[in-house]
């Protein structure tokens, strides 16, 4: 006999169920060479604000088009990537912004 028991009826939301959300999973994909960096300012065409979390990957080679942490005059800066040969010291992977209410 089994030592399961069940009881009551079967949820209509049980199909829909899903694993819950990783932040880790979702926004790193190679932890050693993973950084959270603070933008100093906004980029309109990418719709960055000042002060929002770059996920930046060290490990990943920046597309042309795609948004790079470049070195400009020992200083780190966001580009986005093209051919002008800017030092790139990783890939911004992703954006987490946090809701300010007034």
């Amino acid at each position: 006999m089994s030592s399961r028991s069940t009881t009551g009826f079967p949820s209509h939301a049980d199909p829909f169920r899903e694993e819950p959300l990783d932040l880790n999973s979702l926004l790193i994909s190679n932890r050693a060479s993973t950084f959270l960096m603070r933008s100093a300012g906004s980029i309109p065409g990418w719709s960055i604000e000042e002060g929002d979390i770059l996920v930046v990957d060290r490990s990943c080679d920046v597309r042309r088009g795609g948004l790079a942490v470049v070195t400009r005059d020992g200083r780190l800066a966001l580009w986005e990537a093209t051919r002008d040969g800017a030092p790139v010291w990783g890939t911004v992977r992703a954006i987490v912004r946090v809701l300010r209410h007034g």
